[in-house]
């Protein structure tokens, strides 16, 4: 291909490559922007959905607490008076006062120890009915205390309809148990008061008590009223461990993915879970989607035709060809500049050798400004010759690499820096450090390599395993340049191999005038 076809080819290549670039630019920022409200619209559904089951919680715990208030009122009165036909006049006459009040109440009810009615906020009730299989019964006859005990929903035997309790235990002058105080709460209630909230077609509200028990649901359903769902994942990974909360589940009920808040009230232990499908919860963002994803198009394809006829004018005029050659012998000087000035290692992403020089000569000027001191780690793998041999260059490309990842996990400080030195050699620069803590640094690179367990069947461990000198230089080095460093880095590395390999050793004055061995070299390896 000639110089001046190769010009041509560019002309066209370069605008096609802008107009592409372009447009997945747009579609990226539309891509970004799309999931940034996305995210939005759910945070913003989570803090609405969680404060309508607060209140939703805090408004059944008000109901509760009044009937409580009530409940106590006649205990009081039971306890406190002698027995007769006027405290029982006088209870029902409290009983129809306060009820009346309460539009949440379907009536508050005496019962003595054998489970009968003996008053009523009904004007007429039914006599000599037995309640006691009544599970409210059951659990004051059992427990001897003044706490208020919320059942699980029942229907009325008065009524037929269904019904939720609140009640009390009352004791006699010897304090026996005497009988119970019931309040029933009729579920209509919560049932008129929840079909104000919106949740939409697949959206639902549910009361329950801290068991699981469900007390009432929007959208009613009478087969789940009563039931426990405390296996449900909801109630499992979330309600059994925190107050409130909010999660995405899939219904155990009738198996639609919804974003379900729920909160839990301390004075009675019941909670409340508002929960919205989450097509509900997207559908606007789902409908601005389409919208935008229509614009995007239509402005991508705009910008497309207009990139195309941008490229066909350019094949059709081809007029500035000397502008093209000359453009073409900068660009070819520009990468060859560029090629001598690579600063990292093609097989491992590293810094290389050069780079290395480069920042090692600033990092000792700053050593000069700052006086806080500079350690260098020497970094060679044992045996490694011997590994080549056994597995082949290849593999032994693919064991530097994975040196080099060991200590790009490692040595990740601020300011620090790991190169390949050469071969199976590295350096680690450690700016404002110790040689001491240079020795914390190489160790965890060589416990971190030795993890690994990468086979080295020549090696005494049976592993492949790093040998590290150590070197400092300090303000007080008036006779020490990086290049002493370095060397007594190299000293202390040759120390290491001598003594067993896979070890740091740190750079010691008294042995620096000890020649280094003809075997050295070899042990290099």
């Amino acid at each position: 291909m000639t110089s001046s076809a190769t010009s041509r080819q560019r002309a066209v290549l370069l605008p096609v490559a802008f107009v592409i670039v372009m447009c997945l630019s747009i579609v990226a920022i539309e891509a970004w922007r799309l999931s940034t409200v996305r995210r939005v619209k759910i945070a913003e559904s989570e803090a609405a959905t969680t404060n309508l089951a607060k209140a939703l919680a805090e408004q059944a715990n008000a109901v509760f607490v009044q009937a409580d208030g009530l409940i106590s009122m006649v205990v009081d009165e039971l306890e406190s008076s002698r027995p007769g036909s006027e405290r029982v006049d006088r209870i029902r006459r409290m009983l129809h006062v306060q009820t009346s009040r309460l539009t949440s109440l379907d009536r508050i009810s005496v019962m003595d120890a054998d489970g009968r009615w003996t008053a009523s906020s009904l004007a007429r009730f039914p006599e000599g009915v037995d309640h006691k299989d009544r599970a409210y019964f059951r659990y004051h006859q059992a427990h001897a205390n003044t706490v208020s005990y919320v059942g699980p929903p029942i229907r009325s035997r008065a009524s037929g309809r269904w019904i939720v309790t609140v009640s009390r235990r009352y004791d006699d002058a010897r304090g026996s148990f005497a009988g119970v105080v019931v309040a029933s709460i009729d579920l209509d209630y919560f049932s008129d008061y929840y079909r104000q909230f919106d949740v939409g077609v697949n959206g639902s509200i549910v009361l329950a008590l801290a068991d699981g028990t469900v007390v009432d649901r929007r959208p009613w359903r009478e087969d789940v009223i009563g039931s426990n769902q405390a296996a449900g994942q909801l109630f499992k990974a979330h309600i059994a461990y925190d107050d409130t909360g909010t999660a995405w589940i899939t219904s155990r009920i009738d198996g639609i993915d919804r974003l379900s808040a729920f909160h839990k009230v301390s004075v009675f232990p019941v909670f409340a879970i508002v929960s919205f499908s989450r097509k509900q919860v997207l559908a606007a963002w789902h409908e601005d989607a389409i919208i935008q994803g229509a614009v995007t198009t239509l402005l991508v394809g705009i910008l497309a035709l207009f990139g195309w006829r941008l490229v066909l004018q350019i094949v059709l005029h081809q007029r500035d060809q000397v502008l093209l050659l000359t453009s073409e012998a900068r660009l070819t000087a520009l990468n060859g500049e560029l090629s001598n000035l690579a600063r990292e290692d093609s097989l491992t992403g590293l810094p290389n050798r050069r780079e290395f020089d480069r920042i090692v000569a600033e990092a000792a000027r700053m050593v000069d400004r700052t006086g806080e001191p500079l350690a260098i780690v020497m970094l060679d793998i044992d045996c490694f010759k011997a590994y080549n041999d056994a597995f082949g260059h290849p593999q032994g490309d693919v064991c530097i690499r994975a040196v080099a990842d060991v200590l790009k996990q490692c040595v990740n400080r601020p300011g620090d820096l790991a190169a390949r030195y050469g071969g199976e050699e590295f350096v680690v620069l450690l700016p404002r450090t110790p040689a001491e803590g240079a020795v914390s640094v190489a160790e965890r690179i060589r416990v971190a390599l030795s993890d690994r367990r990468l086979p080295h069947p020549t090696s005494a461990t049976g592993v492949v395993t790093l040998s590290m000198g150590i070197s400092a230089l300090t303000a007080s080095d008036v006779t020490l340049d990086v290049s002493g460093v370095i060397e007594q880095a190299d000293r202390a590395l040759y120390a290491a191999k001598r003594q067993g390999r896979d070890r740091v050793q740190t750079f010691e004055p008294q042995a620096s005038s000890t020649p280094i061995s003809t075997s050295a070299s070899e042990m290099r390896t």
